[in-house]
């Protein structure tokens, strides 16, 4: 120790004094200097809502000129203290428009963020997570819920028509409740499942997408290329549409959505004739033409008419036998003999509109309420909806009941967890085989399509009185005089039906229950890194009942025939999927460098279910179910196992926003294949540009954003179809290596081979390259372009066998086709003023199909028959360097003028029989040949527009899509212009214009019976399937704030809405958007629907 002297003391002293005065001076003029601040600064407030008045939580408020700032509480408010430096406040929020406020004098700032829905810096939903789009390579495409909700779907598979490029929808039923076939840039494959991957919630999903109801769905995203795709592997092949459904945000509210209308036809009927005057005037042609030009003792024109009019009526031997609407004076003809007219004289004695007796306008009535809300720590929505759509025919419809539950809870800090369940309860009334057999006479809309407007509903007697029965009541019409007394003859349109008696006796219904759950455990064990374990369990139970009644049809009681006494056929299926994953997520951010790292592992299988039976003769009147019949005449079941195990990786990386790549790679196996060939390799490279971030191109200052993109990859396709002739065709097939049989019970028990199994098959491959282009100008129009190329290989097909084999075909894979194309999306916000706001936006997608390889037995022939290796219907052949939906049919060369006979084009050969490479004529069918036509199902480009203005509370939307270019092959035009029929139909108005002595020059052959090489299959019957659908029309009003708030409601708005309001096409009844490859049905015809609703918000 060191001892101090005392002069050292005084010094000591001193310092300690002076050390003590400047810390006491120092705080002073820091109390001094913090007050002084004080009174420079000041604290402002506000609130951040969105563009319906919702709280926004979580929404970024930061000054500009420092950066700093706050983020808004659940119920959106916020709170900060700025300096008098301090000019401009920016208010920002994923998926919304950032907004730069003066500070000025304000202190309180009421801030209403307007979506951006199509800008580039949003974020989107993509396999296993989020991106955002300005950084992601892969193609997708979004919609959101305000674009679902416009419109009046029952499904979400009805939204996507004309709003999304590069995807086509088809639709062969309009049947309430009954859903659209989509495919993403093309067929991918000639004979497998084509249908995209739906994903809900981030999980895979295998349930009826009908039983989600549209109003609780957030989002919808369409993906597209492979950077997109790849990472779900095999079942991505076709592309993948992520639904993302709603969750609670911000404080407390309670919503009620309602809506009611009218639903009527929405295609008309063809231009068929109805008048039975005119019909009889073409049916006495017919028989005329028929006399005139028949093989033995042809008649003179004049004799012929003569025959024509004494031959069409007579009991048991005239051609229409009594079946005659008309009264004539005695001694006449009900078509005059000379001039083919209806006799002056002829008065109706009756005349019944099949139409009108089964198609009437039904009402639609939706009604959805939810209740949502979040906390720093939970968020909740529980949302409860009923729809009631009725149909256009009687006894048609679909109701559904759903129920949602939303759970989110942040446990801690680093744990977070959630449940998504959803419930739906379905009933849909059909008419008999409207959807089970296209030409089926109990097919009310092929029966209505084609019946001639002679033939009555309810028995008449000889002055078209209606003959009643014991009790008074109409006696219908059956047409079969020798089955039925009471009926009027023998009609040459089935003689044993009558779809309308049935109608209120028969019942085809089926009962759908749906459960859907999801849920996570998401962990933080460390910083930067998220392990997130999800679970998803799918049930689908579905009762299907046909019953078909015991008095009337062909299960009534027949004269002659077995006593069917009544049928009835059950049908049920019960399909569970259960899918469980753990993701382990790396994102880290340092400097200009961000990455984003993927590992995960997933486990798939799906058990399915399923039982058919019939049973015949039921003893209790009133009774249907099976138990109370019978007769077993039909007693089947099946049951499926469905594995899939994967691994995957996905790593991004960025520079700067600027620099941008990707990578994924992923391992499935399936158990669909052999253990040989069971496990397949699937992977994506991307990369991208953002060229707008450059310091060069900032100086554009018309530009907002502009990015260059590829990607690279290569999916599988394992969804293996039944081929025609098998016992389930057209189904999935889980075991397609493996032989199956099917067992006869009919008679002696015996067994047969079914399918031949092939245990050298494997995954179809589909290589994906995607080149694309992103802008933004103006800070008004935003856009892309893409163009893909898609080559699939190893393609599964059908391919045809020697019949010693016991099957038609078996499955290879052998062969290549080729999908190339491009598709546009642009979107220009014209006007965007505090009181009007005026958009647009258009899309467009064309893309060319071709057959690149071929195994080298097919490789250069034309032996490939129609419908033996995959390809649907008579019309298409494989072959290199073809498009496999170009027409290749029988060419119709015209109508002969001498005699109105249809001539055909044939291959000319020379004295050797070989070909000259030249086309002759003949009017002989079966000497005709068959040519490619130049002519494809597949359309030259498809897409949508779509239009919002918005004028201070009033809103108006408009949805259109369009198809040009692409060509259908009009069957139902075909049957209604068959001038050779000998069933006695009705005719489309085109008939009218029929060859005949007098009309010579035409391009409708002769009306004459029997004649039937007058409408054989050819282009003639090739239409153009460009069309134009106004899809949607909303106008709608939202009531001020102000004049409400008082009752304690946050929002209303009414608005009346239109769906399906006009097709335009190319003839009068053709919808060209029944099929993807130009086939056309007698379906269930879509349904227009005007609503009006309100919507309320608490």
């Amino acid at each position: 120790m060191v001892a101090l002297s005392r002069k050292m003391l005084p010094s000591l002293l001193f310092t300690q004094l002076i050390k003590t005065f400047m810390k006491r001076l120092l705080l002073f003029l820091t109390c001094m200097f913090s007050v002084m601040l004080l009174f420079a600064q000041r604290v402002i407030t506000g609130k951040v809502t969105d563009e319906n008045g919702n709280p926004i939580a979580n929404a970024t408020v930061t000054i500009k000129e420092t950066g700093t700032g706050v983020s808004t509480d659940p119920s959106g408010n916020f709170s900060l203290r700025v300096d008098g430096n301090a000019k401009t406040l920016v208010v920002s929020f994923i998926g919304k428009g950032s907004q730069e406020l003066s500070l000025a004098d304000k202190n309180f700032f009421d801030v209403r963020l307007q979506p951006e829905d199509k800008s580039l810096d949003e974020v989107v939903v993509v396999a296993y997570g989020t991106a955002r789009k300005k950084t992601f390579t892969g193609s997708v495409s979004e919609m959101k819920s305000g674009d679902i909700s416009k419109q009046q779907v029952a499904t979400i598979s009805r939204a996507f028509e004309g709003l999304i490029p590069g995807v086509r929808v088809a639709a062969a039923s309009g049947q309430p409740g009954s859903g659209q076939n989509i495919i993403l840039r093309g067929l991918g494959s000639i004979s497998l499942a084509t249908s995209p991957l739906w994903v809900v919630d981030g999980v895979p999903y295998n349930g009826d997408i009908n039983a989600i109801n549209p109003a609780d769905v957030e989002s919808i995203s369409v993906q597209k290329g492979a950077s997109a795709t790849a990472l779900y592997g095999s079942r991505a092949s076709n592309g993948v549409i992520i639904v993302t459904t709603k969750k609670g945000k911000g404080k407390p509210r309670f919503d009620i959505q309602t809506r009611w209308g009218v639903n009527t036809r929405g295609v008309p009927e063809y231009d068929v004739i109805r008048d039975p005057g005119q019909f009889l005037e073409v049916y006495w042609q017919n028989v005329k033409h028929e006399a005139m030009f028949r093989a033995t003792n042809p008649l003179s024109e004049a004799a012929a008419g003569q025959f024509a009019s004494q031959a069409m009526f007579g009991a048991g031997n005239g051609r229409l036998d009594v079946y005659n609407p008309y009264a004539v004076p005695a001694g006449e003809f009900v078509i005059d003999p000379v001039s083919g007219r209806l006799n002056s004289n002829a008065t109706l004695k009756y005349y019944d509109d099949w139409e009108d007796a089964v198609y009437n306008n039904k009402l639609r009535q939706e009604y959805v309420a939810s209740m949502s809300g979040s906390t720093d720590k939970t968020s909740y929505l529980v949302s409860l909806g009923y729809l009631n759509d009725g149909g256009i025919v009687i006894k048609t419809g679909f109701d559904r009941i759903t129920a949602r539950i939303n759970l989110e809870q942040k446990v801690n800090n680093w744990l977070r967890m959630g449940l998504n369940t959803n419930y739906a309860k379905s009933n849909q009334d059909n008419t008999l085989d409207a959807a089970l057999n296209n030409t089926s006479y109990q097919n009310l809309f092929y029966w209505t399509r084609r019946i001639a407007p002679i033939y009555p509903i309810y028995t008449r007697d000889a002055n078209g009185n209606y003959v009643l029965d014991s009790k008074g009541n109409r006696v219908y019409d059956f047409g079969d005089k020798l089955g039925n007394p009471s009926s009027m003859g023998t009609r040459r349109f089935n003689g044993t039906e009558n779809p309308r008696a049935t109608l209120d006796l028969d019942d085809i219904y089926r009962k759908g229950d749906n459960i859907n759950t999801r849920t996570f455990i998401e962990i933080k064990p460390a910083q930067d890194f998220t392990f997130t374990m999800n679970y998803s369990y799918d049930y689908l139970g579905s009762r299907q009942m046909r019953n078909q009644n015991s008095l009337y049809g062909n299960a009534g009681i027949l004269a002659g025939q077995t006593q069917v006494q009544g049928r009835g056929t059950l049908t049920q299926n019960k399909s569970t999927t259960q899918l469980f994953n753990q993701l382990l997520n790396y994102q880290h951010r340092f400097n200009d460098h961000g990455i984003e790292m993927l590992i995960g592992h997933e486990s798939y299988e799906l058990n399915n279910e399923s039982s058919f039976s019939t049973k015949e003769v039921f003893m209790i009147p009133g009774l249907t179910e099976l138990s109370t019949a019978a007769v077993i005449k039909d007693a089947q079941s099946g049951l499926v196992n469905h594995t899939v195990e994967s691994w995957f990786g996905r790593l991004q990386y960025d520079f700067d926003n600027k620099y941008l790549f990707s990578g994924s790679l992923r391992r499935d196996g399936s158990s669909r294949f052999h253990p040989d060939n069971r496990w397949g390799t699937f992977w994506s490279l991307g990369a991208g540009y953002v060229i707008s971030e450059e310091p060069f191109m900032k100086k554009l200052a018309f530009l907002d954003v502009l990015k260059l993109k590829a990607d690279y990859g290569v999916v599988g396709n394992d969804a293996i179809l039944y081929p025609a002739g098998t016992n389930n065709a057209g189904a999935q097939n889980y075991y397609p290596y493996s032989n199956q049989y099917i067992v006869n019970t009919t008679g002696s028990a015996n067994i047969a081979i079914d399918y031949l199994g092939n245990k050298d098959i494997t995954w179809e491959s589909n290589e994906n390259l995607d080149l694309g282009i992103e802008f933004g100008v103006f800070k008004r129009l935003q856009g892309s372009v893409e163009f893909f190329n898609r080559n699939v290989s190893d393609m599964l097909f059908n391919v045809p066998v020697a019949v010693s084999t016991g099957v038609q075909t078996v499955t290879r894979n052998f062969g290549t086709i080729n999908v190339k194309g491009f598709e546009v999306d642009l979107n220009l916000s014209i006007i965007r003023t505090k009181d009007l706001k005026w958009s647009i936006g258009i899309n467009g997608t064309h893309y060319k199909t071709k057959v690149r390889e071929l195994p080298d037995e097919f490789t250069g022939t034309s032996l490939l028959p129609a419908g033996r290796v995959g390809v649907p219907g008579t019309n298409f052949r494989i072959a290199v360097g073809k498009d496999p939906y170009e027409y290749y049919t029988w060419l119709f060369a015209g109508v002969d003028p001498a005699d109105g006979k249809a001539l055909y084009f044939k291959e000319e050969l020379d004295a050797n029989g070989q070909p000259t490479g030249k086309m002759v004529t003949t009017n002989t069918f079966s000497a005709a040949t068959r040519f490619y036509t130049g002519k494809s199902a597949v359309p030259g480009v498809t897409g949508g527009f779509n239009t919002s203005l918005k004028y201070k509370s009033f809103d108006l939307s408009v949805i259109a899509s369009y198809g040009l270019g692409g060509w259908t092959y009009d069957a139902p035009y075909q049957a209604l212009v068959n001038s050779g029929s000998t069933d006695i139909i009705t005719w489309h108005r085109d008939i009218l214009r029929a060859w005949s002595p007098s009309n010579t020059i035409t391009d409708v052959p002769r009306i004459s019976e029997n004649y039937q090489d007058a409408n054989q299959t050819s282009d003639r019957f090739l239409i153009s399937s460009d069309y134009l659908s106004l899809r949607n029309i909303t106008l709608g009003y939202t009531f001020p704030s102000g004049t409400i708030s008082k009752y304690g409601i946050s929002s209303i708005r009414a608005y009346v809405v239109a769906d399906n309001l006009l097709l335009l096409s190319h003839r009068q009844g053709l919808d060209p958007r029944q099929s993807f490859i130009g086939n056309t049905f007698n379906g269930y015809t879509p349904i227009r629907t005007v609503s009006f609703g309100i919507n309320f918000s608490f």
